[in-house]
């Protein structure tokens, strides 16, 4: 069962995509205890470097119906007769976003967005007492850069996890099409067009581990405002981290002569 989980969610992952910062996968340093964990946070594998793990994560928009009004007003001009400024649901969907994470000292890390789409960098550093920072660079094959700076602390602790909370800055494209009506959408259609998204606010993230403690289960969610459209704004996400098998160790042979 616990390897058929994952299976669902990258197919869930596959099919819906969109457009929106991706969850940094470098976070899940905050969460390992340095000081009383018998288990690295990098583990020796194949590779000639430490790695940390493997993840997956999804996160989607909730865009109220206020500031898609106030999108459709501003982008106005745009908009030709019989065409109309639409967006996939209610829930903005975010991307299928895979990622490797690498620890780089006992509290910091990094952790790349392997997506070719949507390619990115996140790291985290610990700052002082209880206080880390955390910091995502994404750049979309089709428009700009977005980014996400992250002040936060764990609230709560447990074994391989516990809850962060803290607040954010970000700045995204959000996508929407152009709808003329016709049942069948042209080519250029499946390319979104995006404006601007500048907001803050607080921000709940959390890692726990599964059942057989080889994947760690993640989540966050975001709640803020954005002043250009004077609109709350709120997203949530899920992902799973998959630790390393560590490098087979061999003993040297006992030599009889």
């Amino acid at each position: 069962m616990s390897r058929i989980i994952p299976v669902i969610l990258i197919l869930i992952l596959i099919l819906i995509q969109g457009c929106v910062v991706y969850m940094p996968a470098s976070e899940a340093v905050i969460y390992h205890d340095h000081d009383n964990d018998e288990e690295s946070f990098g583990v020796e594998t194949s590779f000639p470097f430490p790695v940390a793990g493997s993840s997956i994560s999804y996160s989607a928009m909730l865009l109220p119906q206020g500031i898609r009004d106030e999108i459709r007003r501003k982008n106005s001009e745009e908009v030709q007769p019989g065409e109309e400024i639409e967006f996939k649901n209610t829930f903005l969907p975010g991307n299928f976003m895979p990622s490797v994470t690498f620890p780089l000292t006992n509290r910091s890390a990094l952790g790349v967005n392997i997506n070719p789409l949507y390619p990115g960098l996140d790291g985290t550093f610990h700052l002082f007492g209880g206080n880390w920072l955390t910091t995502t660079f994404q750049f979309p094959a089709y428009d700009g850069i977005d980014f996400e700076w992250i002040l936060q602390r764990p609230v709560v602790r447990v074994e391989d996890g516990g809850l962060s909370a803290g607040l954010f800055y970000r700045k995204e494209r959000i996508s929407y099409y152009l709808d003329d009506g016709t049942e069948a959408p042209g080519l250029f259609d499946f390319v979104p067009r995006t404006f601007r998204s500048d907001w803050f606010g607080a921000r709940l993230a959390g890692q726990f581990p599964d059942m057989s403690g080889e994947q760690r289960m993640k989540f966050h969610f975001h709640a803020g405002y954005n002043p250009d459209y004077s609109s709350a704004l709120f997203m949530f996400g899920i992902g799973v981290t998959f630790r390393p098998n560590p490098r087979p160790q061999f003993r040297d042979p006992v030599r009889y002569w």
